[in-house]
């Protein structure tokens, strides 16, 4: 049995407290546990330096014969060149054998470590695949291999993330290794400690008493590893408390490019997880239970269920890869009662500014670049859900039904379905990188729900359209700008308040001269409120410009409305023409109104002289 510590006048002392050095190289090897060249660039023992040609090996060796499996040797250090024993050796091996247990996709190792800067550099790098990182854990923690590992770094590259602060205790006694890390992850106050027990044999290792506390958070449970001759099975359980994702900078769909290690595994797993509490994109859902399992390229997160005050869905959610697949196929399929679209942080489609008295001062469509489709090339998916009620935050949608699915990045959605409160929206299209398309079917929309997200606070009624549009672009603002396509609309009734044409065009029949009818245009008109009815008419849009055609009934009169909407600024130059018919006259006349602006507070204008010429000429004739 090897012990790494150094004893003076009788007293035992750790070697960490004798030596120290400024350079370290080091070389993994999959042969053996331990297998690295340290290269120092200045040596001190005791307050003597060494040179930098100084040379020293740590060998972890297999006895007998090479092909012999098992890891049953000795922990030999041998010095060549004359060189001193180095310092802080055992944070060394450390660093070098937490690479081999950390569980990841690819485990990055640098092969330059400079203490001195308190940063591991990466110099040239071994990738270990999700294979070969277990294999590793197959070798036999020696019985006889009595070590006490302390590893500190304040700076540690890892997958492109910095780890701040980095520190570990490993442990080696009879046959065991407990484990103790702490380690500040990115993100604010995003510090945690994980410890646990690795033991192994030639057929099995096992991972015991787990546990990761971070915050609020905590995960506890065991797993281990089966190794036969037809299948190696990793199995487990783990059960979490108070889990915050929005502290992990972690997308499902960024990952799924780099799932070949799902191909090459050739081990099974059947891992059990449940969650009591945690939160997504800012919601929070009260319990999460799925099982996660790999067999032959498959990995299916299976009996998923959500629940909580707006959660209550089963499904499945998998990622094919096996040899029938060109690509990762991910195929989720999600139904249920309850669902709250918050934890999918849907873009926002516009951005209001508003000015010091809370006033709308301006409304843009949002330029946040669109990147669900980034990098998504490389896998296909299918999507179906299934909700009967669907918490948006705005609204709910009833009877919900999604069939989408994912080829050659782009986005198709064969069907989308919803009951609203009053009516039913269906649509079909597709998206891709720079492209959308959309054909869709809508029956009563809320005409004051929509008018309210762009400030507008005088409408309200429901509104059936129907049509198809297409835009270029990867932000709601590009799409505003190259818009095109064909709209038709219809309306029972739309009631504008704050605004009664009725009133004004009775009132004109009594108006005498110009001051009367400057009075009804600037105050009278504006007191009351004004029902169209049955409005019909279409919309043509190019590259951006909305261009409506409209008819409509008032009590009062019949009438039409030709406008153009700029889409990119929500400029609006709208005429209004009223027709109507004189008291003891049978040719009607008009009265056209204008109303420029932008679209959240128009400006409502009159030709004053017009009216006067064309109502009381016609009612003095």
């Amino acid at each position: 049995m090897y012990k790494i510590n150094q004893y003076n006048n009788d007293k035992k002392q750790k070697l960490s407290d004798s030596v120290s050095i400024n350079r370290i190289e080091i070389r993994p090897s999959f042969l053996s546990l331990f297998l690295f060249s340290l290269q120092p660039k200045l040596v001190t023992l005791f307050g003597v330096k060494g040179s930098k040609e100084d040379f020293i090996s740590i060998v972890n060796k297999r006895p007998g014969d090479k092909n012999r499996e098992g890891l049953r040797g000795k922990l030999m250090l041998s010095i060549d060149n004359g060189s001193n024993f180095m310092s802080d050796l055992a944070k060394i091996i450390g660093l070098g054998f937490l690479a081999y247990v950390v569980p990841s996709e690819n485990v990055e190792m640098s092969s330059n470590i400079n203490l001195n800067e308190n940063s591991i550099q990466n110099s040239s790098r071994k990738v270990i695949s999700m294979k070969g990182l277990l294999e590793c854990l197959r070798e036999v923690v020696p019985k006889n291999l009595n070590l006490d590992f302390n590893v500190e770094a304040s700076s540690i590259q890892y997958q492109n993330r910095i780890l701040d602060k980095f520190h570990t205790m490993l442990k080696f006694a009879d046959g065991k290794i407990k484990v103790d890390t702490l380690l500040r992850l990115p993100g604010a106050n995003n510090v945690a400690r994980l410890s646990g027990k690795v033991s192994n044999n030639l057929i099995l290792s096992e991972f015991d008493d787990i546990k990761l506390l971070n915050d609020k958070e905590f995960w506890r449970g065991s797993v281990k590893v089966n190794y036969t001759k037809k299948h190696n099975v990793i199995s487990g359980r783990f059960s979490v408390h108070d889990l915050n994702l929005d502290k992990y900078n972690y997308s499902l769909l960024d990952g799924l490019s780099k799932v070949q290690w799902l191909k090459d595994l050739k081990y099974d797993a059947n891992i059990k997880i449940n969650v009591n509490g945690f939160t997504l994109n800012g919601t929070k859902i009260e319990g999460l239970g799925f099982l996660l399992k790999i067999e032959k390229g498959r990995l299916v997160t299976g009996k998923i269920k959500l629940s909580g005050e707006d959660f209550n869905v089963t499904g499945n959610i998998k990622i094919l890869a096996d040899q029938k697949y060109i690509k990762p196929l991910l195929d989720v399929s999600i139904t249920g009662d309850k669902f709250n679209a918050g934890i999918l942080k849907l873009p926002n489609l516009i951005e209001v500014r508003k000015d010091s008295r809370n006033k709308i001062d301006q409304v843009q469509w949002s330029r946040k670049q669109f990147n669900f489709l980034n990098g998504k090339e490389d896998f296909d998916a299918n999507v179906q859900i299934s909700v009967t009620k669907l918490n948006t935050g705005q609204d709910v949608l009833k009877d919900f039904n999604l069939d989408a699915v994912v080829i050659n990045n782009t986005i198709t959605v064969k069907k989308v379905s919803y009951a609203l409160k009053y009516g039913q929206v269906s649509f079909q299209g597709y998206l891709r990188l720079n492209l959308m398309y959309i054909k869709f079917f809508v029956v009563g929309l809320d005409i004051k729900r929509v008018a309210q997200v762009i400030g507008i606070d005088n409408l309200s009624g429901k509104l059936n359209l129907d049509g198809e549009i297409k835009a270029q672009g990867k932000s709601f603002h590009n799409w505003a700008n190259t818009l095109s396509g064909e709209v038709n609309l219809q309306a029972q009734e739309i009631e504008f308040a704050n605004v009664d044409f009725n009133s004004f065009i009775t009132d004109l029949f009594s108006s005498k001269n110009k001051s009367g009818i400057s009075t009804l245009t600037h105050v009278g008109i504006y007191n009351g409120s004004t029902v169209f009815k049955n409005v019909s008419g279409k919309a043509s849009i190019r590259n951006g410009i909305c261009s409506t055609s409209l008819q409509f009934e008032i009590d009062q009169a019949s009438g039409s409305v030709s406008s153009n909407l700029t889409l990119p600024n929500f400029a609006l130059i709208s005429l209004s023409r009223f027709f109507f018919i004189l008291p003891g006259r049978s040719s009607p006349i008009y009265v056209d109104v204008h109303l420029d602006g932008p679209i959240w507070r128009p400006k409502m204008s009159f030709d004053e002289d017009l009216i006067f010429n064309t109502v009381i000429g016609e009612g003095g004739s």
